[in-house]
């Protein structure tokens, strides 16, 4: 729906990681940090990166999702996401003449 970059903060091996959506290594992995300290530097991380942070809890269930910067979170923009929804979907593989 957007061109957000996702990533998971996930708590992995008693270490909060964040990990970039579909990525099999983590992108940082905060040692010995609390949650709260592993969301402060995520959040200072991807500050300008425009992404989506999800975080999930320690049973790996997403909690809550931000949006950095917060001005590219598609929810401020109704009218976009309407307009993405009634787009058609095209196949990128085919080409039409």
């Amino acid at each position: 729906m957007s061109n957000l970059t996702q990533y998971h903060l996930v708590y992995v091996n008693e270490n909060w990681t964040l990990k970039r959506a579909g990525a099999e290594r983590a992108t940082e992995i905060f040692y010995g940090k609390t949650k709260e300290e592993a969301i402060r530097l995520c959040s200072q991380r991807l500050q300008n990166s425009g992404s989506s942070l999800r975080i999930h809890n320690k049973n790996g269930q997403i909690e809550e999702e931000r949006t950095y910067p917060r001005s590219a979170d598609p929810r401020d923009y109704p009218w976009l996401i309407l307009k993405l929804a009634c787009t058609p979907k095209v196949d990128p593989g085919v080409m039409r003449v």
